[in-house]
């Protein structure tokens, strides 16, 4: 709802005549107030920006999920290569020593 006089008017259940006579000052604050953005173009802004920033932290969740699955299997890949490196070195380490009598 925009303020305007008639606006201040009827939700005192007044005449706007007194404030047109005798209250310069009300009719100036409602002048700056009728000048703001009006609530319903903020709040509309406001979802349109809380929207947008919603599907940016949605894009990112999924990049970085994406990125942790492929950290996993690298992971998972390095302690397999590890692993098989490990039981190689025991291997060449008995080899080298030689069967026991």
């Amino acid at each position: 709802m925009r303020i305007s006089p008639a606006a201040v008017a009827r939700e005192a259940r007044r005449s706007r005549n007194p404030l047109y006579t005798t209250h310069r000052g009300i009719l100036d604050e409602i002048a700056v107030a009728a000048g703001q953005p009006c609530v319903a173009a903020d709040l509309a802004a406001t979802v349109a920006r809380l929207r947008a920033e919603n599907a940016e932290l949605r894009a990112a969740a999924r990049r970085h999920a994406e990125e942790k699955r492929q950290l996993a299997s690298e992971n998972l890949l390095l302690l397999h290569r590890a692993r098989v490196a490990e039981e190689r070195l025991q291997t060449a380490a008995h080899a080298a020593v030689g069967p026991r009598r």
